[in-house]
């Protein structure tokens, strides 16, 4: 037994598939890794930033990870979305205390470029 299941979701599967056989596993991922390195070279001389993922793409894709000298990385990612309206994640595990910066496919280099304001607005 499934028991409840959502519906709509289960409709819009074959749609999922259909999008992603369209615009193709390697244009998805040049895609993903071109949004990450927009943000990321926006930002790099922002005092005190550090990251923790490269932008070269064969050590990584979509996904950004920075900390910011003398701040939290949960302040961080609090700050972006309760002024900025932008999601990111705070991680704070072993030696990363960093926000993880996550676009998908359909992000725009606007959205990205009020995540670099935000970025900005925070330096130590």
């Amino acid at each position: 037994s499934l028991g409840t299941r959502s519906f709509p979701i289960e409709m819009a599967i074959g749609y999922s598939l259909d999008l992603h056989n369209y615009i193709g596993s390697a244009r998805k991922q040049e895609r993903l890794h071109f949004l990450k390195n927009y943000w990321m070279e926006r930002v790099r001389d922002v005092p005190g930033i550090r990251f923790y993922t490269s932008p070269k793409p064969e050590w990584s894709c979509a996904i950004g990870n920075f900390s910011i000298e003398g701040k939290k990385a949960v302040d961080i990612a609090v700050e972006l979305f309760n002024k900025w309206k932008i999601h990111t994640v705070g991680i704070d595990w072993e030696k990363i205390n960093g926000v993880r910066v996550t676009p998908n496919v359909y992000t725009t280099t606007e959205e990205l470029d009020k995540l670099v304001m935000g970025i900005k607005t925070m330096h130590t």
